[in-house]
């Protein structure tokens, strides 16, 4: 426990590769921890600084910046000014912050002049005045400080081309139409302006490894959202799957979950062999709702289609050049109800292309 009564709890002047762990500073007039001029690649663990008429925590220098330092589990707290002030600082980052201004007008953190900071998993950043404040100097000015997982309830960004940006966790999870787990799945997400943010690939596990995703940058004032995303999950055998999403409305969200559909692909070479005969698709499995179709080339053989088989809702439905056998579709070859007996219906939905290029169609009437 350092406390100070006219100076600072703690002051670094120029001090690089130390480590301060399970400090308590107090100020009574100045900042509880004080970091000035060049001190670069310190660690800080588990430190709290606290001031009645400064800082709670202070990086500041009017020459050689503080550089490349490591905060976790850090508390700035104020009871005049700001919690944690950020006076030409780089580099620096910051896990599990807890940054609190206690007095009228006053704020949990300050930035000026204070470049590619990142403040990660914040604890609690708040202010009586308002939380997050980057002042208004643009030479050198604020830029390129990211907030990823800092929940706050204001923020005032001054100064023409200053900025901010807020980011939150992302992870994607796929699995098949029978619920089974996908790995090798490409997720690949774009912004509304359809600029790629983020690639990443699923696991044995059916997940993605966690990234961070751009919810918005706030430049002089002026948020500027990247929502809403278009999500894409594509893998070699599948059908690609797509949906909208919104960062600010859904911030963390480690469970996004993908559920794609197998392009289904004839393999039966001879003969003529029934649709629901799982052998004769490549999968090994008998199409289901959702599924594309495809008979081609790499299976010729023909096929019966009896009554109340043909799933409904299929992606689609494709014959291509390749196919030379003959398509059977009985009487009330798909699923449905068209007797009243729940035997198959002559009504047939796809929801994207029937396409027919080659092969023999037999469809037979009810």
């Amino acid at each position: 426990i350092a406390t100070s009564v006219s100076g600072h709890g703690i002051f670094f002047h120029s001090c690089s590769y130390n480590n301060l762990t399970s400090n308590i500073a107090t100020s009574v007039s100045g900042s509880g921890i004080y970091i000035y001029s060049d001190s670069d690649n310190n660690i800080f663990i588990n430190d709290t600084g606290m001031s009645n008429s400064s800082y709670g925590v202070a990086f500041v220098t009017y020459s050689t910046y503080p550089d490349s330092n490591t905060l976790i589990n850090v508390s700035g707290i104020s009871n005049f000014s700001y919690g944690v002030y950020f006076g030409r600082a780089i580099n620096q980052n910051i896990t599990n912050l807890r940054a609190e201004g206690r007095l009228a007008g006053s704020y949990g953190l300050y930035l000026r002049d204070s470049s590619n900071n990142i403040f990660r998993d914040c604890v609690n950043v708040s202010g009586v005045a308002g939380d997050v404040f980057v002042n208004s100097d643009t030479s050198p000015g604020t830029h390129n400080n990211s907030f990823i997982n800092c929940s706050y309830s204001s923020e005032s960004v001054n100064g023409a081309g200053n900025d901010i940006t807020r980011k939150w966790y992302y992870r994607a999870y796929v699995n098949d139409s029978s619920g089974n787990a996908l790995s090798g799945v490409n997720v690949s997400g774009y912004n509304s302006s359809d600029v790629l943010q983020f690639s990443e690939m699923t696991n044995s596990s059916g997940y993605t490894n966690r990234t961070e995703i751009i919810d918005y940058v706030n430049v002089g004032g002026t948020k500027i959202y990247y929502s809403n995303y278009t999500i894409n999950s594509s893998a070699d055998g599948y059908i690609l799957g797509e949906h909208s999403y919104n960062v600010t409305l859904n911030e963390n969200n480690l469970e996004d979950n993908f559920e794609i559909k197998q392009i289904q692909v004839w393999n039966c070479t001879s003969g003529t062999n029934s649709f629901d005969t799982p052998g004769c698709w490549v999968s090994g499995n008998v199409p289901s709702s959702g599924d594309g179709i495809i008979f081609n080339g790499s299976g010729v053989g023909n096929v019966n289609i009896t009554n109340n088989t043909m799933p409904q809702d299929l992606d689609s439905f494709l014959v291509d050049s390749g196919y030379t056998g003959t398509i059977y579709f009985g009487p009330l070859f798909a699923v449905g109800d068209w007797t009243g007996n729940n035997d198959g219906t002559q009504l047939w939905n796809v929801t994207n292309d029937i396409n027919i290029s080659n092969g023999t169609m037999k469809v037979y009437g009810d």
